[in-house]
């Protein structure tokens, strides 16, 4: 089965309830620090990650390049590893967000970030697909709570084999299958809490849960 259409309810939906998971009212035209894991600094409504993305560390230095920075080199470097905190100067930092928010840099920044939905949307794809082999279909929130962890950690691998039908065994406890025939919101979110990341942070738990709400919202 191929991914959301774009254009569709579903898409709009994955498309809420990731801003509210990364960046929830915030501007995407800031830059931002997670402080945890390899993440480095990140910006946009779904934040990409310079540590971990390569084209958000292209796009950020070509809107610091473009809005005349004259650090850029070191502002990207800067912010491309690991970062526990803002490693930037208070100077450096409104300059960035100058840059970000500027009218030449807003359109890179969407422009990422349209990169990022269409991304995520192939990866939400792949779960239909191992859902669907094992005669199941997912539910408007099931698929928003794929979309958020996916941006998160990247290709769902895991789950999908969860899907298909195949025991997952974590340290915090084994989710049982979905016994379908519609995979629910209440089964990922399930699946998720037992995940490495939602076992240690329960609050992080809460927080996707309320996304999906905002998701499932949109019409």
């Amino acid at each position: 089965m191929p991914a959301p259409d774009p254009a569709s309810v579903l898409a709009r939906q994955i498309r809420d309830a990731l801003r509210f998971n990364e960046i929830g009212d915030a501007s995407p035209y800031q830059i931002s620090f997670a402080g945890s894991g390899r993440s480095g600094g990140s910006f946009g409504a779904f934040q990409a990650d310079c540590c971990t993305n390569g084209r958000a560390k292209i796009v950020l230095w070509r809107v610091l390049a473009t809005a005349g920075v004259q650090n850029n080199d070191d502002i990207v470097s800067a912010v491309s590893v690991p970062c526990p905190s803002n490693p930037l100067s208070s100077d450096d930092t409104v300059a960035v967000n100058a840059a970000l928010a500027s009218d030449a840099g807003r359109p890179m920044v969407d422009a990422l970030d349209e990169t990022t939905v269409a991304n995520v949307l192939q990866l939400v794809g792949t779960s239909i697909d191992a859902a669907a082999s094992n005669s199941m279909t997912l539910d408007p929130g099931t698929a928003c709570a794929i979309a958020c962890w996916a941006n998160m950690s990247g290709a769902p691998s895991t789950l999908n084999g969860w899907l298909r039908g195949a025991p997952v065994r974590f340290p915090a406890g084994n989710p049982a299958n979905p016994s379908g025939p519609i995979v629910s919101t209440d089964d990922a979110l399930g699946y998720l809490a037992l995940t490495g990341f939602y076992a240690a942070h329960p609050r992080n738990l809460n927080h996707l849960r309320q996304a999906v709400a905002a998701g499932l919202a949109a019409s």
